[in-house]
């Protein structure tokens, strides 16, 4: 095999499962890995769970220490200023990289708010974020939360657990928790956080804050020690002319752009979704991996496609264990719920046919759903979302009951 430079801009979780698929397929090239982070690779799904103490930093670990040297790359710590695709080089502030495959995995950065005022505002998104946020949280009787997105209402929970500091959160629609949750849902959840001592304003944002005092526009005034912004974040995309972009930078089913040569992966991405012939923005760990590993193994010159499955995503809202399958919010169809103190679960089908399901703490079944969807599987009446409900049995599969 003839060697070549592979470069990969970025080392979340796609360009690292992109450069073990590389290994995987190609020992001699050789890789060179961008990156501007201060830190190694880590799990940043896992954050909340160190803020409130139940992981130590050697846990957030994503890779062992050695990686870079077991997978030979060479690490160079360096923004990208821009990408020279006629020539095939990556431009840093002091050199000029050659490529002959590149990966552009760069992620998404978290919006700002639009508040004046003098006070200092930290986001919550990042490794460098978190250490911020949990060294001041030493010295705080009152967070104020600006969005009550998936990532506010972590950072809601793990403070609420961890530390003797009240909680006041901010959203500027009528809901929590989208486009993950529904308006039935977020009612459940707003109900657990109400019933945790957590002051929330719905419909509401932040005009001012200063010397202590949150000015909201709807005449409130709300005392803080600090205030952290979880509002949702935007694509990175390094300059590069003739990028095909959207809300992130468009791949085709092999994670390649438009311009030879080049793939990108990761939040910084949309794709297309066959089955449903949408642009999705990707925004899951897993659909990151799999970008990752589907470049990889395309820059080495096996050809592969990113697998055609509906969207999975399973992690915590708030305090809450959920399984997100499909599409349980669309339009049409039958919808079945089932609501109790401790669990919360909406079944949707259309034509007879699973298309979405929303599971929360009681998610017996998650995996099966799952296979349905791919499979198509028509599925017989009952009471659907029902945790008794059999979804086992409506593919003949004896998959997760032995884990749940």
């Amino acid at each position: 095999m003839t060697s070549k430079r592979l470069c990969v801009i970025g080392n979340g979780v796609a360009g690292m499962s992109a450069i073990e698929e590389i290994r995987r397929h190609d020992n001699t090239s050789e890789i060179v890995l961008f990156s501007k982070e201060n830190h190694s690779y880590y799990y940043r799904a896992s954050l909340s769970e160190w803020l409130s103490g139940k992981n130590t930093r050697e846990m957030l670990r994503g890779r062992v220490e050695s990686f870079s040297s077991l997978m030979k790359v060479n690490e160079i710590p360096a923004m990208v200023q821009t990408i020279d695709a006629k020539n095939q080089y990556v431009i840093t502030e002091d050199q000029n990289w050659h490529y002959d495959e590149l990966l552009i995995a760069t992620g998404a950065t978290p919006r700002g708010p639009a508040i004046t005022g003098n006070v200092h505002i930290p986001v919550y998104r990042n490794l460098s974020d978190a250490e911020y946020i949990k060294k001041s949280l030493g010295e705080c009787s009152r967070l104020l939360i600006v969005g009550g997105g998936v990532l506010g209402l972590e950072l809601a929970a793990a403070v609420n657990e961890s530390y003797q500091c009240g909680i006041t959160l901010v959203q500027h629609s009528d809901m929590v928790g989208r486009p993950l949750l529904d308006r039935t849902s977020s009612e459940w959840v707003l109900d657990r956080m109400r019933a945790d001592g957590i002051d929330i304003f719905l419909n509401d944002s932040i005009s001012k804050a200063e010397s202590g005092i949150a000015y909201l526009r709807s005449g409130t005034e709300q005392p803080f020690d600090l205030i952290v912004a979880a509002i949702g974040v935007n694509p990175v995309v390094p300059p590069m002319e003739g990028l095909p972009t959207g809300n992130g930078i468009l791949v085709d089913k092999h994670c390649c752009t438009n311009i030879p040569h080049v793939y990108a992966a990761g939040d910084c991405t949309q794709y297309l979704d066959r089955p449903a012939g949408q642009w999705i923005s990707s925004r899951t760990w897993l659909e990151a991996s799999q970008q990752g590993l589907t470049a990889g193994a395309n820059m080495a010159g096996i050809e592969r496609s990113y697998p055609i499955h509906t969207m999975y995503n399973a992690s915590y809202i708030y305090k809450e264990r959920y399984v997100f399958i499909g599409d349980p919010h669309g339009e049409g169809g039958t919808v079945y719920e089932w609501k109790q103190p401790d669990g919360y679960r909406k079944i949707r089908l259309k034509s007879g046919r699973l298309v979405g399901a929303l599971l929360i703490n009681e998610r017996l079944g998650h995996l099966a759903m799952f296979d349905a969807i791919n499979q198509r599987t028509a599925v017989p009446g009952g009471y659907l979302a029902d945790p008794e409900f059999q979804w086992n049995h409506v593919n003949q599969h004896d998959w997760d009951y032995r884990w749940f």
